[in-house]
């Protein structure tokens, strides 16, 4: 870590009717803690909950993944999780990819708070 920026940590973590809030939550508590010692973002998939809109309030920089096709059925994917993500976990840590290339250093954590998340998600996101 180059220890002339501040370390970045990025949170990856949804809110809606559906998944609920407390994750989102949860990591905003969080991330004011950090955002003391770090540089501290958001990525989260578009869904309808206002709380993004309370993270950029909050100061936070929120990147917004959208769902290549709208309003999809859970009988539509795999599995529920990949239903509450609205699109295969695949395509969800590929976007996730792209999102964390337009900030200015690749993070030194990435958090993850969400149902629909695992170990196959996170080893991609590994490197």
């Amino acid at each position: 870590m180059d220890r002339l920026r501040p370390m970045q940590i990025v949170f990856r973590v949804d809110a809606s009717s559906v998944i609920g809030t407390g994750h989102l939550m949860r990591c905003l508590t969080l991330a004011k803690v950090l955002s003391y010692h770090a540089s501290v973002a958001f990525i989260c998939r578009e869904y309808d909950s206002p709380l993004y809109g309370l993270l950029e309030i909050q100061g936070f920089v929120v990147n917004r993944l959208y769902s290549p096709i709208p309003n999809l059925h859970n009988d539509d994917f795999n599995s529920l999780d990949e239903g509450l993500l609205n699109v295969p976990w695949q395509d969800d840590a590929q976007q996730t990819i792209d999102s964390i290339k337009y900030f200015e250093s690749k993070p030194d954590w990435l958090v993850i708070d969400h149902y629909c998340i695992d170990k196959k998600w996170e080893s991609a996101l590994r490197d």
